[in-house]
């Protein structure tokens, strides 16, 4: 059941983005050469408490840790680790805060130092394909249109959506309905109500969409090699326009 919140219930939502956010402006000034995946997450975990929230990704459905770090050629669900960031990888992260009962969810890729400029074009357009659609955000418009954007928007400077992972509604429980996919139709899906509050993340892929998980469980890779971005955005329906709240 696709759940409107209430103006209480927004509140809390935007407290729990607010805590998303802070934790990707902290980890941005720290990706550089050098760096470890699991220093970006003993620092997510510190900011996250310091905050009174909860790292909202440890735990949930048995993943062990507070962020996703997902790496070049990994679409979403990386694990952080020991392994130094290099000049030239991109790197996704994902960050989950539950506060007062109330998820946040939020994600970005960006490269470390210098990048390609295939690299610097797959995730400026992952970006481009998110603001596309949070323009169309607003109460009738339907998620099959959100999906159609994000596609034709890819598809545009010769990249691959990725369709059998989407974005979701988030409230009380960190995924609910509906479903965001990055693929669609104008007539595919639900309309947005005033009050629904979803996550529209993008993922995009250099070469093929054809994509597997690995040994772990958790990352997921494209068959190819090729590299990979991920970006998500928190948003709240209103009647005219979509409200960021994870910046």
């Amino acid at each position: 059941m696709v759940v409107v919140k209430t103006s209480s219930e927004l509140e809390l939502l935007r407290e729990s983005a607010r805590i998303v956010a802070l934790v990707h402006e902290e980890l941005k000034k720290r990706i550089l050469p050098g760096i470890t995946t699991a220093e970006l997450e003993e620092l997510t975990e510190e900011i996250i408490k310091q905050e009174g929230g909860v790292p909202a990704f440890k735990g949930y459905q048995g993943y062990p840790y507070a962020i996703c770090t997902s790496l070049n050629n990994v679409i979403v669900h990386g694990f952080p680790d020991a392994r130094k960031l290099e000049e030239g990888d991109i790197i996704g992260i994902d960050v989950g805060v539950l506060k007062n009962g109330y998820y946040g969810d939020a994600g970005f890729t960006m490269g470390v130092g210098n990048i390609s400029p295939e690299a610097d074009k797959l995730i400026e357009t992952s970006w481009l394909a998110l603001n596309n659609a949070l323009v169309a955000v607003q109460e009738g418009t339907t998620v099959g249109t959100l999906g159609r954007i994000i596609n034709q928007t890819a598809q545009s400077e010769g990249f691959s959506v990725i369709k059998n992972y989407s974005g979701h509604g988030i409230g009380r429980e960190m995924h609910e309905k509906p479903p965001i996919p990055n693929y669609g139709r104008d007539v595919d899906g639900i309309r947005l109500k005033v009050g629904m509050c979803i996550c529209i993340e993008p993922m995009l892929c250099a070469g093929k969409a054809d994509n597997h998980r690995l040994q772990d469980g958790w990352a997921v890779v494209t068959d190819d090699g090729s590299l990979a971005c991920h970006v998500e955005h928190q948003i709240i329906v209103h009647k005219n326009y979509g409200e960021i709240i994870s910046v």
